[in-house]
């Protein structure tokens, strides 16, 4: 367990048909599933990239926003949820195989105990039940080490909040053509281990991307589609890719124009 942080576990069963009963306990929310969960804070989201049996019931978004609604005021306490696919299992266990279209969400808080909270999905449903305890680590520190801070010149002609911003540990220029794997390993892993980082992407989706993750909240990509062109900045979950020279991916965006 990283730090001062500890972890809380949520069991996700995810269903096309109707929600099953929930565990007996305290919680039972039958309303639509919301994106954002009203007064709530906005933490580090992180979601398994395979999710296409989830995605008909619910986006990873909404699973979390689901959960920390039902978490009522200690919410407040989350910097970071991982919603991940299959169950938990104890490390070098060999557990059964999860039902079908199982998941679980890490949730990374301050103060606490490690727990697992079962959660029923389907119909556009989530039912929350009773914390359970786990006796380990479900979120382990990745063991990569900081780079320096720097905040480079990405462009001519950039709105001041790209400009201007505050210099964070640099990963280094995700380029066409080269293999950045490195630079795209820092930044991953700093999302993971709460840390501050910064990764430049040029020539991918868009002309230039600035990649920036301050330690909570949400994955700001800024974005410049074609060059001399518009700027949008992206507020991303992140998850982990298939292919390993990609590393990561971003999902799950909400937009706005950067001026």
């Amino acid at each position: 367990m990283r730090g001062a942080l500890s972890l809380l576990v949520l069991i996700v069963a995810a269903c096309a048909g109707p929600a099953p009963s929930p565990p007996t306990g305290p919680t039972s929310v039958g309303s639509p599933v919301p994106s954002q969960p009203p007064g709530a804070v906005n933490p580090t989201r992180i979601c398994d990239v395979s999710q296409d049996d989830v995605k008909p019931v619910a986006t990873c978004t909404e699973i979390i926003g689901r959960v920390l609604l039902a978490l009522g005021p200690d919410r407040a306490s989350v910097r970071a949820a991982w919603m991940r696919h299959g169950a938990p299992c104890p490390p070098n266990a060999r557990c059964a195989p999860p039902p079908p279209g199982s998941a679980f969400v890490v949730l990374d808080v301050d103060g606490g105990a490690t727990m697992a909270v079962r959660v029923a999905i389907g119909d556009g449903q989530v039912e929350v039940g009773q914390p359970e305890q786990l006796a380990w680590d479900e979120w382990p520190a990745t063991g990569e080490v900081a780079p320096p801070p720097a905040a480079p010149v990405v462009g001519e002609a950039v709105p001041a909040e790209i400009a201007g911003r505050q210099a964070l540990p640099f990963c280094g220029e995700d380029l066409p053509n080269t293999d950045d794997r490195q630079d795209r390993t820092c930044f991953w892993a700093a999302v993971r281990d709460a840390r501050p980082a910064e990764l430049i992407v040029r020539g991918g989706e868009s002309a230039l991307e600035v990649m920036r993750y301050v330690g909570r909240g949400p994955v700001l990509v800024y974005r410049q589609a074609v060059e001399g062109g518009t700027w949008i900045r992206d507020d991303c979950a992140i998850g982990g890719a298939f292919d390993d020279e990609l590393t990561f991916v971003v999902s799950e965006c909400l937009s706005t124009p950067v001026r």
